[in-house]
């Protein structure tokens, strides 16, 4: 099957339930297929033996792509199947000595050089980016197994965050409360591991009055003593008031991770805790995406360990800006990690695909940092009441704001 007639079955059904037009319309245009073919093979030759046409092109371009990488040689491997090979007064394949020497000649370097417009023009087909898969259908749920050969499909063994944290992810009771609604929902999957009636595992889950006696965190006594101290200092009334509804609004990385601290027994407070809280920020200067994908996916294999990302919606192909949520999976088969968004008025669970994933990770927080948990303190009544635009030069400044990049958390128990 040819590269414009292949298709991914669930970018067709992804579509579909996008409202998006019939799946055929998801391939390139009938006249923009048959331009490329008719800019990649502009050449016009005596037809030769079918045979020997396509040997002298896959050799050519074999041999293109082993000098110049697959991007480039390919492309490549049709000027020189031109070039070469198809002289109207060859009759004979070249030998791959013959085509080798060519390559590595005077001759060829020069005509590439001459015709690099020309090339310049020739589109590499990488087929379309591949799409979001919202847990709204089966399809979508069936990713959550996996198969073993010769047996029945069971729970993938990066799936068993995703039942846990719907076990106690609430929807964030505002638009700026994700990294709250995100750190709760953590904090209440993990109540599972701890020992009946005691603190012994390091997790302390606060008891809201309308559940007592029986442990679960809301975003509301999320927030104590330890939270005011070093998260944020005030989280009653409304905006302007409520630091976390008062710019820069929301909650940083480095905000999370002691919102975690405040209520696990972490190896940053006491230095022998119980449980390990690390912050990665995705840098692409020195991470690569298979790294990242290597730490993501030995975090949700790990049932003592939970993920939760901080990332960019609109890098994804969503409305917003910066966001949070925790992460309930990953698929081999789809390559894409699972988002529990706890913004669950907006958006229903969905896969998100390794490389956005990463991609909307490896952005920039224009106050990543700042001097929390007290600077707002210094911002007048009208800037602690200016809705969440692009702060300010004056209130970057006020709250010691710092660009950071985002990235992900990963919270574990240590052995």
């Amino acid at each position: 099957m040819s590269q414009y007639q292949s298709i991914n079955v669930i970018d067709v059904m992804e579509s579909r339930e996008n409202g998006d037009e019939p799946f055929d319309n998801n391939l390139p245009y009938k006249d923009e297929v048959d331009a490329e073919k008719s800019l990649l093979l502009k050449p016009s030759f005596p037809k030769p033996e079918r045979g020997s046409k396509d040997l002298r092109l896959s050799v050519y371009i074999l041999l293109c792509t082993l000098f110049f990488g697959f991007a480039v040689g390919f492309s490549l491997g049709f000027y020189a199947f031109g070039e070469f090979a198809c002289e109207e007064s060859r009759e004979s394949i070249l030998s791959t000595t013959e085509i080798t020497n060519k390559l590595s000649g005077d001759t060829f370097p020069q005509a590439l050089a001459s015709t690099a417009s020309t090339l310049a023009l020739i589109p590499f087909q990488t087929g379309p980016p591949r799409q979001l898969i919202y847990l709204t259908r089966a399809d979508a749920y069936e990713l959550l197994l996996e198969s073993i050969p010769l047996s029945s499909s069971t729970i993938s063994q990066y799936s068993n965050d995703f039942f846990l944290l719907l076990s106690g992810l609430d929807v964030q009771i505002n638009q700026h409360y994700c990294g709250t609604a995100t750190a709760v929902a953590v904090l209440n999957s993990l109540r599972y591991l701890r020992s009946s009636g005691s603190h012994e595992d390091g997790v302390d889950i606060p008891f809201d009055l309308a559940y007592a006696p029986y442990p679960y965190a809301t975003q509301g006594d999320i927030f104590d003593e330890c939270t005011k101290n070093t998260v944020i200092s005030r989280t009653d009334g409304g905006v302007g008031v409520n630091g976390i509804l008062t710019q820069p609004y929301g909650l940083n990385m480095g905000q999370i991770a002691k919102l975690l601290r405040c209520h696990l027994d972490s190896t940053a407070d006491s230095g022998g805790g119980t449980w390990d809280i690390q912050s990665h920020l995705v840098d692409k200067t020195h991470m690569t995406l298979n790294k990242v994908k290597y730490e993501l996916r030995n975090a949700l294999s790990d049932p003592n360990s939970r993920l939760l990302v901080n990332y960019e919606r609109g890098a994804i192909g969503q409305a917003g800006g910066g966001h949070w949520s925790p992460v309930g999976s990953y698929s081999e088969k789809w390559d894409a990690f699972l988002i529990v968004d706890v913004a669950k008025y907006k958006y229903p669970p969905v896969w998100v695909p390794a490389e956005k994933l990463f991609a909307a990770m490896a952005t920039v927080d224009d106050c990543g940092s700042w001097d929390y948990p007290n600077a707002q303190q210094h911002l007048s009544t009208e800037e602690r009441n200016q809705q969440p635009v692009k702060l300010s030069a004056a209130i970057l400044t006020k709250l010691g704001c710092e660009k950071k990049l985002r990235g992900y958390i990963t919270v574990k128990k240590l052995p």
